[in-house]
């Protein structure tokens, strides 16, 4: 079972800047490599150990979850125990499935919980956007780690 470590809120504010400057590259720093980046900064494990470096492209994401990333999550969060929320109760921390201008996507509750933390593909920093949940976002499913 994987828990958050005691001194998660500050390494939840740290990797918000280590990453900033790491460029979006599938397979190695996308949307749910990020989360789960988030994740292991926060608990100490690396839920996607077993799919890093194994695909290249959006296509080849979209196999390890059927079409949508929010079902690799359930697979992980069912091994490690983690509970599945509603998605307006999500805190800082919490682990998302949200709908991103390119499609569904995975993020990260930020430390100001008014925001949803992801990586985006884009050519200059920041490689990390904070969205907006108000309004600008639909969460679709959300976990507690």
């Amino acid at each position: 079972m994987v828990k958050r470590l005691d001194d998660w809120p500050s390494r939840l504010a740290d990797i918000q800047l280590t990453e900033t400057e790491v460029p979006f590259q599938w397979g190695v720093s996308d949307c749910a490599l990020f989360a789960a980046d988030v994740v292991e900064a926060m608990t100490g494990v690396d839920p996607a150990a077993r799919w890093r470096g194994k695909y290249k492209t959006p296509r080849g994401s979209m196999r390890f979850g059927k079409g949508d990333p929010a079902n690799v999550v359930e697979k992980i969060a069912s091994e490690n125990h983690w509970t599945e929320i509603v998605p307006a109760f999500a805190q800082r921390g919490d682990l998302v499935s949200f709908d991103a201008p390119t499609g569904p996507a995975l993020g990260i509750i930020a430390s100001d919980p008014r925001y949803i933390m992801s990586k985006i593909q884009s050519d200059a920093p920041p490689h990390i956007v904070l969205i907006p949940r108000r309004g600008a976002v639909a969460i679709f499913r959300a976990w507690r780690i």
